[in-house]
């Protein structure tokens, strides 16, 4: 068999695949011992970390891939349970998955096989009987990150090794889009997960499908001719080879053909869905830029209200409620907010990227309907999540009434971990967006990982030359020394146990998270004045303030006189005889200092003395036409801890330093982990080994570094 033919054998054996809508599909087992008759359910594990196999048709070779477990999602509480992936008719709809959630490294799920169906009852018939063992999950990779073979990359606080000799993929975000009932599932010590986005399922009898069947059929002559090769002369022995560049035109343009496709259902939709009333711009605007069509209803609606008029105001009608249709997991999170009279809509905005005045305005609705359930304890929260998850006790697989029953059977369901979570992030980020920050004179940025970052300075002759007409420019130089650092991460956590939901403890929801934001936003002011005042020395072996750097230390007093010749002094620094003209932006002082700093910058007058050298001054203070910011920070005269060293720093009440702006000239540059939003990230997880409750641990990963002393001078020691 030829080289095609073992790659398209290997395409032959693979056991999860892709089709042309990005749907991909992975084998798993059910649970036998949790079949339920009464309930008609079973568990399944639908995903784990395992590394596996996948078949990369782009590169038309064997990868491996790692699902994370915290990376699913779903959209609402359930999701289709499906015969075998058939998921363009509604007869093969079998039930339903609910109570997905995540334990450990898996995700699980509950299936739910309808009642009254006639090929439901035949599945649940084979379940029962053990013939039926096999589930596969279908999903779509939504963020994913790649690993050379044998490199080595933290992702999300888990460090991954491409190992095998392959690439290795992290998918990082897969929403979860429906569960299928399969006759043949993988070996879960040897499963293949298939990443061929240019073959269609096996639900759509397509040209990919007969050209896969014709290729089976050449192999399988090929193999004939081979044997017949040992009677027979070689050149009586036809070579049959697969044109591997044909099948993936066809698979191309087939893929073309299906995207074509689902545009025109996209902006057919979307058209339907403007109807009469939205003006016609947005709705261009809808098609042009790719809107999905939930995003274009949420605009259209936008639209349409803000277009009525304003009616005049009627008596109030009777309003009846049915509070099992009223209560959601989002009424939920609003009741717990009002509990701890917290803003509904400010928490949200406080955790969304970006906060429209549509989703502002649906907040406040949300909010409304809660105001009813604002005396809720945690116990009720519990109960009402377990209601909408049908959750059962984990421990006696039956219907929760005690308390305890109902608290194990609702920390294992998705809702009340959701609602928990969602106040507890809410609480965290708002305490960690609202405390203040004196640290905005340094800059910032994104790093990769937990390496060493390198920060290399510009050499000797790495300004621009005159250049001659037909000559090329040089090369633009840098220092042979350099400034390096790395991130860390800093990490807390805290849970919520049985005794805590029994107790109503609902301060400690409200008082932990709200605290540990408040630590998180210290790190950065911690990290940052530890540099000042550890006064270490930088890459090239010299202090940062120090005589070698320009002179930009002195033991000179807070006043008028010095502020003038500290701000000049920054002026005159150099780069390799080049005046590089810095402008002093900021003045930071500690709290000892505040009131003469506020006096220096912002008196627009000075008191003459009227000694000889001062009698025909003016008596203007032009220190104030400067424009200098005043930071006031009292770890700069009361010491501070270094978080990443645990060394502590101490000052004297008169330190004070001059700062350039970070736009013009670097000075301490403080550097997050990419992806984290430069935000500290949260986590939950359940507690496990005989206890019933929910956790989270919170994360910041961070450093700082000074990487050029041009931008700083220090006043006082």
């Amino acid at each position: 068999m030829n080289h095609h033919a073992e790659k398209f054998k290997q395409f032959e054996n693979v056991n999860a695949t892709r089709d042309l809508s990005g749907m991909t599909f992975g084998n798993l087992t059910v649970r036998a011992e949790t079949l339920d008759p009464e309930s008609r359910s079973v568990e399944a594990i639908l995903s784990t970390e395992r590394v596996t196999e996948v078949f990369d048709w782009a590169r038309f070779e064997v990868i491996d891939e790692v699902l994370r477990a915290d990376g699913f999602e779903i959209s609402g509480e359930q999701v289709p349970l499906l015969n075998n992936h058939r998921r363009f008719d509604l007869d093969q709809v079998l039930g339903s998955v609910r109570n997905i959630r995540q334990e450990n490294d898996q995700v699980i799920g509950r299936l739910f096989l309808a009642d009254g169906d006639e090929m439901a009852e035949r599945a649940w018939n084979k379940l029962k009987q053990g013939h039926l063992t096999d589930v596969s999950v279908g999903y779509r990779a939504r963020g994913s990150e790649t690993l050379k073979p044998g490199e080595t990359k933290t992702i999300q606080g888990k460090e991954y090794t491409a190992d095998n000799g392959r690439t290795l993929r992290v998918t990082t975000a897969w929403p979860l889009k429906e569960l299928s009932l399969t006759p043949i599932g993988a070996d879960e010590a040897a499963k293949i997960r298939s990443e061929i986005s240019l073959i269609e399922s096996q639900n759509r009898e397509s040209d990919s499908q007969k050209t896969h069947e014709r290729g089976m059929a050449e192999m399988s002559a090929s193999q004939t001719n081979e044997g017949a090769a040992n009677t027979e002369s070689p050149e009586n022995s036809p070579l049959v080879t697969i044109d591997v560049d044909n099948l993936r035109t066809e698979a191309q343009a087939e893929g073309r053909k299906q995207g074509a496709a689902a545009e025109r259902a996209r902006v057919q939709e979307i058209r339907e869905l403007a109807g009469t009333d939205t003006p016609a711009e947005l709705v261009e605007r809808a098609v042009n830029d790719d809107w999905t069509v939930d995003q274009a209803a949420r605009e259209f609606l936008g639209a349409v209200r803000n277009a009525r008029p304003e009616t005049v105001p009627s008596a109030p009608a009777a309003i009846i409620r049915d509070k099992d249709q009223d209560i959601n997991r989002d009424v939920l999170v609003a009741a717990l907010c009002h509990r701890m009279s917290d803003d509904y809509a400010a928490n949200v905005a406080a955790t969304s990227p970006a906060f429209s005045d549509a989703e502002k305005e649906k907040a406040n609705q949300v909010a409304e309907r809660a105001w009813r359930f604002r005396d809720f304890s945690l116990l009720d929260i519990a109960r009402e999540s377990v209601k909408m998850d049908q959750a059962r006790d984990p421990l006696s697989n039956s219907q929760p009434h005690t308390r305890s029953e109902i608290i194990r059977a609702a920390v294992s369901t998705a809702s009340f971990s959701n609602i928990m979570t969602t106040n507890v992030n809410a609480r965290l980020q708002r305490a960690y967006s609202e405390a203040a920050d004196t640290t905005d004179w340094c800059s910032e940025s994104d790093v990769a990982d937990f390496k060493t970052n390198e920060r290399p300075q510009m050499g000797k002759d790495a300004g621009l030359k005159k250049l001659p007409s037909g000559a090329t420019a040089d090369h633009a130089k840098y220092e042979d020394n350099v400034e390096s650092y790395k991130i860390a991460r800093y990490a807390n956590q805290f849970v919520m146990d049985e005794q805590d939901i029994i107790n109503d403890n609902l301060g400690a929801v409200a008082r932990i998270p709200t605290e540990l934001g408040r630590a998180s936003a210290r790190l950065r002011p911690d990290l940052v004045y530890s540099i000042l005042l550890a006064n270490a020395n930088m890459g090239d072996g010299t202090a940062l303030f120090a005589a070698g750097h320009g002179g930009n230390t002195a033991t000179a007093a807070l006043s008028l006189a010095n502020i003038k010749a500290r701000v000049a002094n920054m002026a005159k620094q150099t780069r390799d005889s080049v005046v590089l003209n810095i402008n002093a932006a900021y003045l930071v002082t500690g709290r000892d200092l505040e009131f003469d700093a506020r006096e220096y910058l912002g008196s627009q007058t000075q008191i003459v003395d009227g000694s000889s050298s001062q009698t025909f001054r003016g008596t203007r203070n032009v220190v104030s036409d400067l424009g200098i910011g005043l930071r006031v920070d009292h770890r700069i005269s009361g010491g501070v801890t270094d978080p990443d060293s645990g060394t502590a720093h101490t000052a004297s009440t008169t330190a004070w330093f001059l700062a350039a702006n970070p736009a013009d000239v670097e000075t301490v540059e403080v550097a997050y982990l990419a992806g984290t939003g430069r935000r500290p990230v949260l986590r939950r997880f359940n507690l496990i080994q005989g206890q019933w409750g929910v956790g989270w641990d919170i994360n910041l990963d961070i450093g700082a570094k000074a990487l050029d002393f041009r931008g700083l001078d220090r006043g006082n020691t």
